[in-house]
Order: C-alpha cells, then sequence, then structure tokens
C-alpha cells in the first residue's frame, strides 16, 4: 500500500502554482496541492495560511504536521530550531504519517521540492 507521504516524495518541483486558500498571500506547488487533493487536507493550508498574519516578518518557515490516530500536531519552526507555532487538534481525519513543509517567497512546498 502507498502511503500519502511515499506519494509526496515524487514531488521535485513544480509546473505550476496554485493559489488555494483566499487568505495568507502564498501560493502553493504540486505538491502541496496533491497533498490537499489526495489527503482531503485542505484545512492544513488554511491552518498555515491563518498565521501567516503574525509571521509576516519570517521570510522561511518550516511547518511539520504529524498526524496519529486521528489526532494532529501542527509545529512551525524559523528553520533554525526556532519554535514560531503550536497547535494540536483532536481530530483529523488525515493519513498518519509526518509532513514538512517549507513557505518562503511565499510559496508553499512539500519538503522534496525545497
Amino acid at each position: 500500500m502507498t502511503t500519502l507521504a511515499s506519494k509526496l516524495r515524487q514531488y521535485t518541483g513544480t509546473e505550476q502554482y496554485h493559489r488555494l486558500t483566499l487568505f495568507g498571500g502564498f501560493v502553493c506547488t504540486d505538491g502541496v496541492y496533491a497533498f490537499a487533493e489526495e489527503g482531503g487536507a485542505y484545512w492544513v493550508l488554511d491552518l498555515i495560511a491563518s498565521y501567516q498574519p503574525q509571521l509576516r516578518n519570517y521570510e522561511f518557515q518550516h511547518w511539520k504536521i504529524i498526524s496519529h490516530r486521528g489526532k494532529f500536531i501542527a509545529l512551525c519552526t524559523d528553520g533554525n530550531g526556532y519554535t514560531l507555532v503550536t497547535q494540536e487538534g483532536d481530530f483529523t481525519d488525515l493519513e498518519d504519517g509526518d509532513y514538512s513543509f517549507y513557505l518562503t517567497n511565499k510559496v508553499l512546498m512539500v519538503e522534496s521540492e525545497y
């Protein structure tokens, strides 16, 4: 069985940028689009976008979403080990796994696209 996390590793670039959220001021790559579509996880993009007003001074952000047994933890660092955001949730239907995203130059990408 192929996991969502393993499918995302096939993305190493993007053919087009996608604007999936009305706020947040960023676009995402094909890998992020596939994550949202296949994982039913548009809420992750909304979560990341919702923090952008308070994180606007951080040009580089590393987001990690950990999904396990129907719960999640969202962590954001500045790339140098300083934690900017931690949020936990008691429900998600996102497939179990660790998912990493990078937001830089107003482009959100999966780890393999960075």
